[in-house]
């Protein structure tokens, strides 16, 4: 219940991304930090490392690395079929590329080697929106 309640929050991001790009085959999927609460509010904003990017024509999933976080652990779940797909990879090497299925539910989590996690959920295949 608490995967699906993120996928709809992260699936209300969907539409931001069309604005923020004039080209309607790649849409950018927010990835957001896992932060624990702390006795302090942090009232700064404060970017993500992590930058994601689907593009509809490819049904490939793009993950850049603003910074060097090492070692990253990349888990795909599929919700409309169950299927679960693990990727590792190296934030030094800057980008990192995963195959998707169409149309179909997806959310993501991102645990680094330092120990950082973030996730994102999205929808793949031709997302209907109104203007």
């Amino acid at each position: 219940m608490k995967k699906i309640l993120f996928a709809l929050l992260a699936l209300s991001f969907v539409s931001q991304g069309y604005s923020q790009n004039g080209d309607d085959t790649i849409v950018v999927i927010r990835v957001l930090e896992d932060i624990k609460p702390e006795t302090v509010t942090n009232r700064s904003v404060a970017s993500s490392p992590i930058e994601c990017r689907y593009n509809m024509l490819t049904n490939m999933l793009e993950l850049s690395f603003k910074s060097n976080l090492g070692a990253v652990y990349v888990t795909l779940e599929n919700l409309t079929s169950g299927e679960i797909s693990d990727f590792t990879g190296n934030s030094a090497n800057g980008i990192m590329t995963m195959f998707v299925s169409s149309n179909s539910c997806y959310t993501m989590s991102i645990t680094t080697e330092c120990g950082r996690s973030f996730r994102a959920s999205f929808l793949t295949g031709d997302v209907s929106y109104d203007d």
